[in-house]
């Protein structure tokens, strides 16, 4: 009994023997499978790592024509090296931990260059955007400041409008809420008021009171009417009695007279003056006209007031006038004739826009580029410094867009887009040379990041590339005259001839031997086709 307990228990310990010898196996096997995933995702970040920062230092160098980004050159460089000696040395790294670490480490940097190549390719930009508004009904001289800030330049027409305020927006061509980036121009509609050549209907105005004929004046844009008053027992106080125009279709500039009553003389009362300052010629006369104050106009210039304003008085507010009118007024009209222009050279283009409006004059602005003029700042205009200009009238005015500055070009095609857009002279010639490829530069007169002065011409040599000899094919054969042709930088073209003499033979060459022509030349090859 006792041996079959004794046997029994032995070979429950081999079957656990057994047990722990294949989970050491399993966890053997586990283990090499681990680091075999291990060592697929350590190499393979690696790699990729590797592939993404050579990407970014490639697309750096690319971006930096101009040579104008050296830290960020100095930056990529050594990122760029690090990341090689990173890539050599995580290698032989064997530790398990180690692994994990160069696996994030991997692919932290990939993450960084993958975020490096989107901004700077433009695809991911965390910049705030600066958006165009909606410049409907905002003055012009607002409009060329906010695009003066961005250096955009503003192209005005001018348009007649019953609706808009002179000197503001109509419309504009670039869509509100478009991103600003790249945008080096705006064109805008700009009202000039109404247009006062424009016909309308005139009505029957008799038994109009006065008022009513100053609202249509007002709403219709009339600017020939005049009302005079005359003491009229027989009609109340205000009341048109008499009209006079030439037709009923009328333009809006042309005279109208209206003759209204004043009323009884006895019944006439003394007045408090009224503060006329501010007021249209045609509003302040009609008010002294009513109240039968006789009155004298004066003209005077002003800057802050439009032509046909008032901008004195000789009489102040509240000042009573007694029922006998023994006081007489005087009003000062502001004139605008003869406008002096001013010193547009130290001005700004939204300084010369509100010193234009405020003048009812108009502005049109254009660019060049100047070496010697600062960026947004007067190269020359219509007008100068003291010439006399009228009320409404236009100034071209050309703004300096700044100095010009050589680029890097790879193709001579590259460069001369370049040159028609900036509108810089050049000439090129083309010269053979050995050791330049032909479309290759060979020299040019500016470098890259050089000031291009107002005066200067770009001169350019671009290389024809290399020169070869026509070497002697005659009595050579086929193959040897391919030979010959390949290591004298030729292209061959064979072509066949009935003739006695060998098959394969050349016989004639279209080119004389120990001519110079440039490589890559096409010679035709004459061979025999033999008996």
């Amino acid at each position: 009994m006792k041996n079959i307990f004794s046997s029994s228990t032995e070979k429950q310990k081999k079957l656990k023997r057994v047990e722990e010898q294949y989970q050491e196996k399993l966890k053997e096997v586990k283990l090499e499978e681990m680091n075999r995933i291990s060592k697929f995702l350590m190499y393979g970040s690696l790699a990729l790592s590797l592939v993404l920062v050579i990407t970014y230092f490639l697309s750096t160098c690319l971006t930096n024509r101009l040579g104008n980004q050296w830290l960020s050159m100095i930056g990529v460089t050594l990122l760029t090296i690090f990341t090689i000696f990173f890539f050599i040395n995580s290698l032989s790294t064997i530790h398990k931990k180690n692994k994990i670490m160069v696996i994030i480490a991997s692919i932290l940097l990939s993450l960084f260059c993958i975020l490096q190549l989107l901004i700077q390719n433009h695809l991911l930009d965390f910049t705030k955007k600066d958006y165009v508004p909606n410049f409907y009904k905002q003055d012009i001289t607002e409009v060329v400041r906010w695009a003066e800030e961005r250096e955009i330049l503003v192209i005005q027409t001018y348009e007649y409008s019953d609706t808009i305020r002179q000197y503001q927006v109509i419309g504009q061509d670039i869509t509100p809420g478009t991103v600003v980036k790249n945008i080096k121009e705006l064109k805008v509609r700009v009202s000039d008021g109404p247009n006062l050549d424009k016909k309308t209907m005139i009505p029957d105005m008799i038994g109009w009171d006065v008022d009513q004929v100053m609202d249509f004046v007002k709403d219709h844009f009339l600017t020939g009417v005049s009302i005079e008053f005359y003491f009229n027992s027989d009609v109340s106080k205000d009341i048109i009695y008499e009209q006079r125009n030439e037709t009923e279709e009328m333009k809006r500039n042309s005279p109208i007279t209206l003759k209204a009553s004043l009323g009884k003389k006895e019944d006439l009362n003394s007045i408090a003056m009224k503060n006329l300052v501010g007021m249209s010629l045609f509003q302040a006369t009609t008010w002294l006209g009513r109240n039968a104050i006789d009155y004298t106009i004066q003209y005077g210039y002003s800057e802050d007031y439009e032509e046909g304003y008032i901008i004195q008085q000789n009489i102040t507010k509240g000042k009573i006038i007694d029922r006998d009118r023994t006081l007489k007024v005087v009003i000062t009209v502001a004139r605008k004739t003869g406008i002096t222009v001013v010193d547009f050279s130290n001005l700004s283009a939204s300084e010369i826009t509100k010193w234009a409006t405020d003048n009812r004059l108009k502005i049109q602005f254009s660019e060049e580029y100047d070496d010697t003029i600062e960026q947004g700042k007067v190269i020359r205009s219509s007008k100068l410094q003291g010439d006399t200009v009228e009320v409404g009238d236009t100034i071209d005015i050309v703004l300096s867009k700044g100095s010009v500055h050589m680029i890097h070009f790879t193709t001579v095609d590259d460069f001369k887009r370049w040159a028609e857009e900036y509108e810089v002279p050049y000439q090129i010639d083309y010269q053979f040379s050995s050791s330049a490829k032909a479309g290759q530069l060979i020299q040019a007169s500016h470098q890259a990041g050089d000031i291009i002065h107002n005066t200067d011409t770009i001169f350019l040599v671009i290389s024809q590339g290399g020169t070869t000899k026509i070497p002697d094919f005659i009595g050579k054969t086929k193959s040897e005259a391919s030979t010959l042709c390949q290591n004298s930088n030729l292209t061959c073209e064979f072509i066949y001839e009935t003739s006695s003499q060998t098959k394969d033979m050349v016989m004639k060459q279209s080119m004389k031997k120990d001519s110079l022509v440039p490589t890559n030349t096409t010679i035709t090859i004459t061979l025999s086709s033999g008996k």
